[in-house]
């Protein structure tokens, strides 16, 4: 969102915003989330997603590296691999984590879904 949207918006609705801010069950939310979430983004804060031919250059990527679903490795090792084959300094894809530590899922293959 452009910070000028961000910051009309917020001005107009600050009370609101503010009395969210100051509630105590919106504190810490990773100590009271039991879902494990993995965040997959194509740079950092400070950085810029480059574009691609069809997509952005990390959803290219991604989408190369995940070879439909053959890609056989962890969260971790997945975007390792995307960033190599971006192969572009100016962008750092990342993977972060939300809410509870599960060993397992981090090292699931990406997008596996499986029935409970």
């Amino acid at each position: 969102m452009p910070e000028d949207v961000t910051s009309r918006v917020y001005l107009a609705n600050k009370k609101f915003y503010d009395d969210l801010n100051g509630r105590a069950e919106l504190r810490d939310v990773d100590a009271r989330v039991s879902a494990a979430v993995i965040l997959l983004s194509g740079c950092q804060d400070n950085q810029t997603s480059m574009d691609g031919a069809f997509n952005g250059a990390f959803t290219g990527q991604l989408k190369v590296t995940w070879n439909g679903g053959a890609y056989a490795r962890c969260y971790d090792d997945f975007i390792a691999d995307i960033k190599a084959g971006l192969n572009n300094p100016l962008q750092s894809p990342g993977v972060f984590r939300i809410g509870a530590n599960d060993a397992g899922f981090n090292a699931e293959r990406p997008f596996l879904v499986t029935p409970d």
